[in-house]
């Protein structure tokens, strides 16, 4: 982030701790990049919120790393192992429309994926 900003790059850099549920929410629909998770084989609760408030979602999670990942989630979040942070982020801050284009996969994916009502058909079928 420090590198970005002295390259010139000019955005508000969050970090969220110790704030409540209400708080992440609220600034997550102000934001436009999610970073989170980066030793994770998929998206956490926080990446999900992010796609679902329509963020670009920078993480380590891939289909490759967890197979059994809903769904081909291959254009829904940026691929993105701790080491590749910056040059991933620097890429989509020079590229918003490709960041937007993901960031929508991304909401798709959530909603169709994570949802409340997504949740329960899964697990009802596997009950049934």
């Amino acid at each position: 982030i420090k590198k970005l900003e002295e390259e010139g790059y000019v955005f508000t850099f969050d970090l969220l701790t110790d704030v409540s549920q209400k708080e992440v929410l609220e600034r997550l629909d102000n934001a436009h990049f999610a970073l989170n998770e980066f030793y994770a084989y998929c998206p956490g609760i926080f990446g999900v919120e992010a796609m679902e408030a329509n963020c670009l979602l920078l993480t380590s999670a891939s289909k490759e790393l967890e197979p059994d990942l809903f769904g081909e989630p291959n254009n829904v979040w940026v691929r993105t192992p701790y080491y590749e942070i910056y040059d991933n982020l620097k890429y989509y801050l020079d590229h918003p429309q490709e960041a937007i284009n993901i960031a929508n996969n991304g909401t798709n994916w959530a909603r169709e994926y994570c949802s409340k009502d997504a949740t329960y058909n899964y697990v009802k079928s596997i009950i049934e």
